[in-house]
């Protein structure tokens, strides 16, 4: 009943979205490791404590479940981010059955399937080591790219070059051997591709990507876009000179260069919104004007 009256209230302030679970365990859903502790333990609580009281279950707990559901009910959205995986998959099933579509609000692509990623507890070296993607649980395995895209849900890429790479592409940027924004390009690359390839449409594919940069949270963002100011200057330019040479991967979608970029930086989060508030509005039975 708490849980339930809490989000009643929410839902009356006009709260749209809720991230279900941050760094450390909260009795609703076990979370992904976030950050390489080293050096952050001197400021920080070992986030990994909280979860030693659930042993080795993880996923949704009762009350995540009631929680999710309860939501939804409420016509409130549920962010994943910071969900690991077993979690992710319980919230997806969920939502099917209410319909409704999922938020990963600032993520990254790990690069791999379920189905080939070898059960570990993530550790520096597997990012350290790589050379393309950060294979970490934190990450979306291509089962969930697949189910937010299925439920007309949003990928927002985080611009935190930690979670978008492996360290060896990292210090491929930082030698000039390739793009200062190849993390991102190849993070889209992939998620476009795995959608195509798992029988998404090609324009909706692409619509479920957009910026989700995470500038107000706790990251080591790309050298080349180190706050919104290099947006206009660097980001939306570079963009843009990605799908002119790159436009044979996206032609299918039927859009120029130029509408990819828009779309990634702008459009596609307002038109899912406007999407979503407008079937709201609908299923509640009132009008309200979405200009």
């Amino acid at each position: 009943e708490t849980i339930r009256a809490r989000l009643s209230w929410a839902a009356q302030q006009g709260v749209q979205l809720i991230t279900l679970v941050h760094m450390v365990y909260n009795h609703l859903a076990t979370p992904a490791k976030a950050i390489e502790l080293r050096g952050a333990m001197a400021f920080l609580p070992n986030p990994y404590r909280s979860l030693r009281g659930i042993g080795q279950y993880r996923g949704l707990t009762s009350y995540g479940a009631y929680f999710v559901e309860e939501a939804y009910r409420q016509g409130i959205l549920i962010d994943v981010k910071h969900c690991d995986q077993a979690a992710r998959q319980e919230v997806y099933e969920i939502a099917r059955g209410y319909g409704m579509p999922v938020i990963a609000s600032h993520v990254a692509a790990s690069g791999r399937s379920l189905a080939t990623r070898r059960p570990r507890p993530d550790k520096p070296r597997h990012r350290l080591q790589s050379s393309t993607f950060n294979p970490w649980d934190i990450n979306l395995h291509d089962e969930d790219l697949i189910a937010i895209a299925q439920s007309g849900g949003l990928i927002g890429l985080i611009l935190d070059e930690r979670i978008l790479a492996g360290e060896q592409l990292l210090n491929a940027v930082r030698s000039g051997q390739v793009h200062p924004l190849e993390p991102l390009f190849q993070q889209i690359r992939y998620i476009y591709s795995t959608l195509v390839a798992a029988g998404i449409p090609p324009r909706n594919a692409f619509q479920t990507l957009c910026l989700g940069s995470d500038f107000d949270g706790f990251i080591d963002p790309l050298d080349a876009v180190p706050t919104v100011l290099e947006y206009p200057s660097v980001l939306y330019p570079g963009l843009l000179n990605f799908f002119q040479t790159e436009y044979a991967l996206f032609e299918e979608t039927g859009l120029s260069p130029e509408e990819l970029t828009e779309g990634l930086c702008f459009s596609h989060g307002v038109e899912f919104w406007r999407r979503f508030l407008t079937r709201k509005v609908a299923r509640e039975g009132r009008f309200v004007p979405v200009s």
